[in-house]
């Protein structure tokens, strides 16, 4: 990080420790004096980097997830929150890191796996990309984010079948969303090579026509129409269980 981002930890810090001594006429003392006290301080320091963060002031909250990243033990979401920061800011390999640190303290997360997605689509590893927003997507099969990634990364790595299998899915969890219409209805005119087709057309594309023309059922992160519309699991659908 720059000197100047740098320069920001000290005098953050300190105001922020004459605040808390002004607020607790008990101590003059600011230093943490136990391990609650300790506690309350990175709690302070959290809540104040985050607030920034909030503000668009990435530069600010930045140095002060590098201050706690560095100083203490920090649970997964100051690395998750350190991760978009440096996101925001452009810098994808340091957000890789730090996701990747976030990730293996909580490896669940699923907006955690979103959002080292993103980072890796744009840093150019849209296979990794892939293959965390699929494990996302089955640990949460409600996790509409990562659909609608998932379908944006199969598009640019060219698997359009697919996306359309799971774009079309995402769509009917969230019928209004515009963006997620968009891009099914160009999934669809990549996919047949019509450009006046679209999703108001799927009734008449024929599944069988689809998974045909999607890709190998060999890959281990094919999801086709039957599994997804319930027909072949005899129950809601691959996505509902």
């Amino acid at each position: 990080m720059e000197k100047s981002s740098l320069a920001v930890v000290p005098v953050l810090i300190v105001a922020l420790l004459q605040a808390e001594a002004f607020s607790s006429p008990r101590t003059t003392d600011p230093r943490p004096a136990s391990k609650q006290g300790e506690s309350q301080h990175q709690e302070a320091l959290v809540s104040s980097a985050n607030s920034l963060f909030a503000r668009g002031r990435y530069a600010e909250s930045a140095a002060i997830y590098q201050h706690l990243v560095t100083a203490s033990k920090p649970k997964p979401r100051v690395f998750h929150m350190y991760g978009r920061t440096l996101a925001l800011m452009r810098k994808y390999e340091q957000a890789t890191v730090q996701y990747r640190k976030a990730l293996a303290l909580d490896p669940k997360n699923v907006e955690i796996m979103n959002d080292l997605a993103v980072v890796l689509t744009r840093s150019g590893d849209p296979l990794e990309a892939r293959k965390l927003l699929t494990q996302a997507t089955r640990i949460s099969p409600m996790y509409v984010t990562g659909y609608n990634n998932l379908g944006s990364v199969l598009m640019k790595l060219g698997d359009d079948g697919q996306a359309v299998n799971v774009l079309h899915y995402s769509l009917s969890l969230q019928p209004g969303n515009s963006n997620v219409r968009k891009m099914l209805n160009q999934a669809l005119g990549r996919l047949f090579e019509q450009d006046g087709k679209g999703y108001e057309d799927w009734s008449d594309v024929g599944e069988d026509e689809l998974v045909s023309r999607s890709t190998s059922q060999e890959d281990p992160l094919y999801l086709d129409v039957d599994l997804l519309t319930g027909r072949r699991s005899g129950g809601n659908g691959i996505c509902a269980k």
